[in-house]
């Protein structure tokens, strides 16, 4: 690609601020350094407070690229997905790929509706609009003890309680912890 744009091996590809919310992390400078290893691209590291960092990515829209954190809001493919849409939070600005993002997103049918969205993530993917680097939280859940409210599938047959604006910690509960008692080491 950069060869393409005619920056073969990074040669003369400008330097630009990665902008961080917060604190520099290992994988920041892991990720700089990847770049300038292998396409040969300079970045800078710029960190700020959420004030600025906010005010630099979102307000002026004046970050080529930038790092946030993100985890799971609801259990769906979706709940990192959406925020690319055109329009969105982090917009694409790829017409087609909204488009595409959008049918997956409203086909009720589970199994082509994971289908459809697999085939969007990897598009996206491809588009190299983002990276995934690391994911400081895990989700654990063992079901041989799972109850409540939360368990129940919604209106269309979705175990998606978020949509209905209840909360997994309100509404889960361990119903027996025998189950996981060979977890202990």
């Amino acid at each position: 690609m950069l060869s393409k744009a005619g920056y073969p091996n990074g040669e003369g590809f400008p330097v630009f601020d990665m902008w961080i919310r917060d604190a520099i992390q290992p994988y920041d400078e892991a990720v700089q350094a990847a770049w300038k290893e292998n396409l040969g691209i300079t970045v800078n590291l710029k960190s700020a407070d959420y004030a600025g960092f906010t005010a630099q990515v979102w307000g002026n829209r004046a970050a080529a690229i930038y790092r946030v954190a993100y985890s799971l809001d609801y259990f769906d493919p979706s709940t990192f997905l959406n925020i690319w849409r055109d329009g969105g939070r982090h917009p694409t600005e790829i017409p087609e790929w909204t488009e595409k993002y959008n049918i997956a997103n409203s086909t009720m049918d589970p199994e082509k509706r994971f289908e459809l969205l697999k085939q969007a993530e990897i598009d996206l993917v491809n588009s190299t609009v983002f990276y995934g680097v690391w994911c400081n939280q895990t989700y654990t859940l063992y079901p041989c003890t799972l109850g409540g409210n939360f368990m129940l599938p919604d209106r269309n047959g979705y175990l998606n309680a978020y949509a209905l604006g209840r909360s997994a910690y309100n509404d889960l509960y361990w119903t027996n912890s025998k189950c996981r008692e060979s977890l202990k080491g």
